[in-house]
């Protein structure tokens, strides 16, 4: 059964509560942009994506067929619009930290690595969660 949701392309919606969603992080109070929805009638998932305004990450809010919610009021619980008047005040982040300065934001989990990313500089790293070895990604 597709969820029907309300949400509207490219118009921006402000996280009402923290939760995460099959391992994307949404935060209380990040702005996101509204991208796409897709429902796969196979896996029984409706994919409502995001960007987040703060760093251009995508991520995604999946439901679940199995999931006995009603899907219209949870994404008003979730989300709320922005109006498009608002100014939605987002920094520019410093180009580099110190490696001792990263502020360390959970992006979610990949197969058995924690994937995280600096909330300042967008350095990100990996963390195997059987050994617990961090890897970093230089670009």
């Amino acid at each position: 059964m597709k969820a029907e949701l309300k949400f509207v392309k490219d118009r921006k919606y402000r996280v009402r509560r923290d939760f995460t969603s099959r391992g994307d992080l949404f935060r209380s109070g990040d702005v996101v942009v509204f991208r796409y929805q897709s429902y796969s009638p196979y896996d029984g998932l409706t994919e409502t994506g995001f960007t987040k305004l703060a760093n251009g990450w995508n991520i995604v809010w999946t439901v679940s067929d199995s999931e006995r919610i009603d899907v219209d009021r949870e994404a008003r619980e979730l989300f709320e619009e922005v109006a498009a008047n608002e100014d939605v005040c987002i920094a520019s982040p410093p180009p580099m930290c110190s490696p001792d300065k990263h502020d360390w934001e959970l992006r979610g989990y990949i197969r058995d690595h924690e994937s995280y990313a600096c909330r300042i500089c967008g350095q990100e790293k990996y963390r195997n969660l059987e050994s617990n070895v961090e890897s970093f990604v230089v670009s």
